[in-house]
This record gives structure tokens, sequence and C-alpha cells, in this order.
């Protein structure tokens, strides 16, 4: 049995579906199994036996796998190449803006490629918050780093607090760098924006994930299965 078990899992674990998806899909793959398992018992093989030539039966997880995550969403692949690629255009326009906008800037202010000096630039936590500061940090932090949150989420399926330490980590990372060899300032709302974008970016895409879910399930209950065959409800 937990052979069987193991074999399913290996099946759809790498399914880019939600965990209820995966559980029914396995229970489905189980069922099957046992049904091949009992029919090779009665042919009088042993129980280790009919655990194999069931699952050789079924089929190969690593071919099982890719057919059926095409079958659930036939422009998967497309769909991730397309995301990725603006994940590596939000990735690159952020290298230019902490390193390359600086080969010219730092040129003409001071002559050559670094600073002079160490700049730092808190202007954020100056003076009090009003309404209109208020939305336009909320703007900002939208505007600049909730793609980031909604693609990083997406791409790499992590837990939030995971998700948001490896992006501060590796783009903040970049900020500090780029500041600690003078090729650019210190700029605290950087991090501010981070935090607040990427928790919106979050939120948005577990929204449409829920509504996407919600209309899988709501497509899924109009239909009955009746000997194999599909048939639309009335």
């Amino acid at each position: 049995m937990n052979e069987l078990k193991f074999y399913v899992n290996s099946i759809v674990q790498h399914l880019k579906i939600s965990n209820r998806e995966k559980m029914e899909l396995a229970s489905e793959f189980m069922d099957h199994l046992l049904l091949l398992k009992q029919e090779f018992i009665e042919q009088e093989y042993t129980e280790q036996e009919s655990i194999r030539m069931a699952i050789n039966e079924f089929g190969h997880s690593n071919d099982i796998t890719p057919a059926l995550q095409q079958s659930i969403n036939p422009f998967y692949h497309w769909k991730e190449y397309t995301l990725w690629g603006m994940m590596i255009l939000y990735c690159s326009y952020y290298l230019y803006e902490n390193f390359l906008i600086f080969f010219y800037r730092n040129q003409m202010v001071y002559g050559h490629f670094l600073r002079d000096h160490f700049t730092f630039d808190f202007s954020l936590f100056y003076g009090s918050f009003t309404t209109t500061s208020i939305i336009g940090i909320l703007l900002g932090s939208i505007l600049k780093y909730g793609p980031l949150g909604f693609l990083w989420s997406h791409l790499f399926r992590k837990k939030f607090t995971f998700n948001l330490i490896v992006s501060l980590c590796f783009l903040q990372g970049l900020h500090l760098i780029s500041f600690l060899i003078k090729f650019n300032m210190f700029y605290a709302y950087k991090f501010v924006f981070h935090l607040i974008g990427f928790a919106i970016g979050y939120l948005i895409w577990k929204f449409v994930r829920i509504i996407i879910n919600y209309w899988i399930e709501r497509k899924r209950s109009n239909k009955l299965d009746i000997d194999g065959l599909t048939f639309n409800k009335p």
C-alpha cells in the first residue's frame, strides 16, 4: 500500500494545481490502482507482484505528469514562459535602475563611474504623514513592487514569508551592493515600498487563484460522470 501511495504522490506532487485538486486526483488514481491490484491477485499473483504489475500497467510517473498537466491546462507552458519572460524584464529593469543608469549619471556629476561619498535618503520618514503622502506611498509600492509580488508568488509558489524574505535578499541585496561600492544612494523608501507592494501583489495573486479555482469547480459541478462518459447537466 505504501508503494502505491508513493507512486501516486510522485504523479500529482509536481502538478500546478490546488492541493484539493491534487487530493482528488490522488484518490481517483488510488482507487484505480487498487482495482488493478485486486485483478492481479485474483489471477493468483502475490500481493507484491500485483502492486508492481498494477504500477507498470498504469505507466511511468514521468510520462503521466506532463500529459496530465497538459490535459488540465493546455496553455500551461505558454503561460509559464510568458510569466518568466515578464519576470526577466522586471529584474532587467531593476538592474538598469540600480546600476546601468548610474554609469551616465555619476560620470556627468563626478567625472567617473563611482560616487565620491556615501549618501543616504530617508526623506520618506521626514515630516508628518498626510492622506496625500499615504496614497503616494501605496501607489508607488503597487506600481514598483506589486508586479514582483504577483509574479514571484506564482512562479515559485512558496509561503508568503519565504517569498518575501528571498525577494528582499535578492533585489534589496542588489540595492545595498550598489550603495556599498558608491555606485548609488541608499534609498530607505525602497524597503518600505518592497514590503507593501509585494504584499499587495501577493494578495492580488491569491484573489486571482480563488476566482480561477471557483470557476473550475463550477465547471466541474455542472458535469456528471456516468460509466466513464461525461454529460452536461440539463
